[in-house]
C-alpha cells in the first residue's frame, strides 16, 4: 500500500463496511440486533419523520468540522459539535412512537425503562425524611424497581431533586430529561479535555470527541443516566492524570470527591481501576523517586477525600456504604443468573454489542490505528499513542473479566471514550473531507439503528412488543433460579 493510496483504500473500506452494515440492519438480518439470549427489539420507523430532524440537528456538527478544519476558534468548533449532540438526542427520539418528543418524558417515568423516577416518586409523595430513607436504603433495595435495585442511592436522588423542585410530575420529568441530555452532551467536550489534558494532542482530541458525538449509544439511550456516566468517567480519568502530572492537591481532591459521587451513583466506575493503576505505574517509571512522592501525596489526598465524602454521608444521613454494596452485589448475582449468558461464547457477543454502540466502523478505525502504531515499551509520557493503548487494555480487561452481562451497547458507555482515543488518533491523520465522510457514515449508522432497533424498551403496553424469551434456559435452570429468588426482578422473563 503506497503512502498516496493508503488513505483512499482506508476510506473505501469504511464506506464499503457502512454500506453492508446499513443493508444488514435495514433487512433485519438475525444477529445484527444481538445474540439469541439478549436482543434489541426490531422495528421499522417511517424514514422522513426521523431522517429530517436528524439531518437538521447534525448541521451544527458539520459546521464545527468546517470551523476546525479552517483553523478557526477551537472553542467554537467544539461548542457546535456539543450542541449538535444535544439536539440529536431529541431529534432521534422525535421520530419514535408513541408520542415522539413526549417519549422522552414518558421513558423517565416508566418503571421498566429507567425505574429511578418511579422510586423517587414513592419517596416524594410519602414525604420520606432523607436521613430515614438513606439509613433504611439497604433494606429497601430488594423492593425497588428493575434498575434502582442494582444502584446506590444517587440515581434515585437525582430524579427526586426534580420532583421536589417542580410543581408537577410532567414539568419534573421534562426538566429531568433536559438535564440528562445536557450532561450527556457534555461527554463530547470532556472526551476532548481528557485527551488534551493527558497528551496535549488537540487534533486527536477533537477527532475523538467528534466521532463520539455521533455514536449510537450516546444518542439513542436517551434519557438514561448511562449517557451521563461517559461524562463522569472522562472527568475521573482526567482529574487523576492532572493530579499526578501537576503534583496538584486540588486535582487530587477533585478526583477523590468525583470518585465518591460517581460510586454513590454506580459501582461501574470502579472498573476504571485498571487504567488508573497502570497510568500511575507508568508515571512512576517516568518520574522515578520524585514521582513516588507525588503519587503518595496525591493518592493519600484522594483517599482521604473519598473517605471524607462517605463519612459525611454516614454521619449526616446514616447511609451505610459497605452494607449497601453487599446487598447490591447479592442482587446483581441473582440478576446475572436470570440473563443466563452462555460462557464463554458471550464474550464474542459482548464485544459485538459494544461495537454496535459505537457504530461498528470504530472497529475498523481502531484496527487502522493498531497497524499504524504498534505497541512499544518506550513511548514518551505525553505520547497520545500510549494513552490509546492503555485505553484498549482497560477495555480488554473489562471484556475478559465479563462483569457486565449483556447490553454492552448501554452498560459500557463509561468506557467508550477510551475507545475514542485510538479512533481520534487515526482520524487526525486523515484529510478534513475524508473525516467528514467518516462522520457521515457514523451518522447514517446511528440513524439506521434508531430506525430499526429499540434501544430503550418501555414494555409491551407502550412499544407493542413482548420481551424476548430466553429459549436456552432449561426448566432445571428456571427452577434453580426460582429457588434462589422466588420474586425475580421486575421485567425478568421466567
Amino acid at each position: 500500500m503506497t503512502a498516496a493510496r493508503g488513505p483512499l483504500i482506508k476510506l473505501a473500506m469504511v464506506l464499503g463496511a457502512t454500506g453492508v452494515l446499513v443493508a444488514l440492519v435495514w433487512a433485519h438480518v438475525p444477529g445484527m440486533n444481538g445474540p439469541y439470549y439478549w436482543k434489541w427489539h426490531w422495528r421499522r420507523l417511517e424514514i422522513l419523520p426521523l431522517l429530517i430532524p436528524i439531518v437538521l440537528a447534525a448541521v451544527p456538527f458539520f459546521a464545527g468540522q468546517w470551523v476546525f478544519a479552517s483553523g478557526r476558534r477551537l472553542s467554537l468548533a467544539l461548542s457546535l459539535v456539543t450542541g449538535s449532540t444535544f439536539l440529536l438526542q431529541f431529534a432521534a427520539i422525535s421520530g419514535q412512537p408513541p408520542g415522539g418528543l413526549s417519549r422522552a418524558t414518558d421513558l423517565i417515568g416508566n418503571s421498566l425503562a429507567t425505574s429511578y423516577f418511579t422510586d423517587a416518586r414513592v419517596a416524594h409523595y410519602n414525604k420520606l425524611q432523607l436521613s430515614k430513607w438513606m439509613d433504611d436504603y439497604p433494606q429497601l433495595l430488594p423492593r425497588l424497581h428493575l434498575h434502582s435495585r442494582y444502584k446506590p442511592p444517587g440515581p434515585v436522588l437525582f430524579h427526586l431533586f426534580f420532583l421536589d423542585e417542580f410543581e408537577t410530575e410532567a414539568s419534573a420529568a421534562l426538566a429531568d430529561a433536559l438535564a440528562i441530555a445536557l450532561l450527556a452532551a457534555a461527554a463530547v467536550p470532556m472526551c476532548f479535555a481528557l485527551i488534551k489534558a493527558l497528551s496535549g494532542d488537540t487534533g486527536a482530541g477533537f477527532c475523538a470527541a467528534s466521532y463520539f458525538a455521533l455514536c449510537p449509544s450516546l444518542l439513542l439511550t436517551f434519557p438514561q443516566l448511562d449517557q451521563v456516566y461517559a461524562t463522569t468517567s472522562c472527568f475521573l480519568l482526567m482529574a487523576w492524570g492532572l493530579a499526578l502530572l501537576r503534583n496538584s492537591v486540588g486535582w487530587s481532591i477533585a478526583f477523590g470527591l468525583a470518585l465518591g459521587v460517581a460510586s454513590f451513583t454506580s459501582y461501574i466506575f470502579l472498573g476504571l481501576g485498571v487504567f488508573l493503576a497502570i497510568y500511575t505505574l507508568l508515571f512512576l517509571a517516568d518520574r522515578g523517586r520524585p514521582g513516588v512522592i507525588t503519587a503518595v501525596v496525591c493518592s493519600t489526598t484522594a483517599v482521604l477525600t473519598f473517605l471524607g465524602f462517605y463519612g459525611f454521608l454516614q454521619l449526616a444521613f446514616g447511609f451505610e456504604p459497605i452494607e449497601t454494596f453487599g446487598v447490591i452485589a447479592q442482587l446483581q448475582m441473582r440478576g446475572i443468573i436470570w440473563i443466563g449468558r452462555p460462557f464463554p461464547l458471550h464474550l464474542v457477543f459482548d464485544m459485538l454489542d459494544f461495537f454496535l454502540g459505537t457504530g461498528w466502523i470504530s472497529g475498523l478505525l481502531v484496527l487502522f490505528f493498531m497497524l499504524r502504531s504498534r505497541p512499544r515499551l518506550k513511548l514518551a509520557a505525553n505520547d497520545v499513542r500510549r494513552l490509546a493503548w492503555l485505553g484498549l487494555v482497560q477495555i480488554a480487561t473489562l471484556w475478559l473479566a465479563a462483569l457486565l452481562p449483556g447490553e454492552s451497547a448501554r452498560l459500557w458507555l463509561p468506557f467508550m471514550p477510551l475507545l475514542m482515543i485510538p479512533v481520534g488518533i487515526e482520524l487526525s491523520h486523515w484529510k478534513a473531507k475524508s473525516r467528514a465522510i467518516v462522520y457521515a457514515c457514523v451518522l447514517m449508522l446511528s440513524f439506521s439503528i434508531c430506525r430499526n432497533m429499540i434501544f430503550i424498551y418501555a414494555g409491551s403496553g407502550v412499544d407493542g412488543l413482548r420481551p424476548y424469551y430466553l429459549p436456552f434456559q432449561s426448566q432445571q435452570n428456571r427452577l434453580r433460579m426460582q429457588s434462589i429468588d422466588p420474586d425475580p426482578p421486575a421485567g425478568a422473563v421466567r
